[in-house]
């Protein structure tokens, strides 16, 4: 509502000439991206959680960024090297086991077995199917 007031308002080319006056290759090319980064995401979304969305994002940062020093030769600012490292080291502690994150002690019995404590005088109850 408020944007079609400011079209009426100041942009009186609209009317004239069509919503899509102005419009050149290059911004029909950053809106076919646009649709399509929204298909990406969707089909990410669809098939993965959230994590995997922002990994990919953060992948999408890591690419431009390349790309940015190849083609334009830009060099990357200390804040986007340093965003880099911290996105690499999530994306590395996402993916590891958790018994490689922190020194956990082992647990005294062995997997699966539930421990006796009727030595101290507990009692267990049983429950019957």
């Amino acid at each position: 509502l408020f944007n079609l007031i400011g079209t009426i308002v100041n942009d009186v080319q609209v009317f004239e000439r069509g919503p899509l006056a102005g419009y050149n290759f290059w911004a029909f090319a950053v809106v076919l991206n646009n649709a399509l980064n929204g298909l990406a995401i969707s089909a990410i979304l669809k098939y993965a959680d959230n994590i995997v969305r922002v990994y990919a994002h953060a992948v999408a940062m890591i690419v431009t960024m390349v790309l940015s020093v190849l083609l334009f030769g830009e060099s990357p600012t200390p804040q986007l090297v340093l965003a880099v490292m911290v996105v690499g080291a999530s994306a590395l502690q996402y993916n590891m086991p958790p018994e490689q994150l922190v020194n956990m002690p082992k647990p005294q019995t062995p997997a699966g077995e539930i421990p006796d404590r009727t030595e101290k005088g507990e009692e267990l109850v049983r429950l019957r199917a």
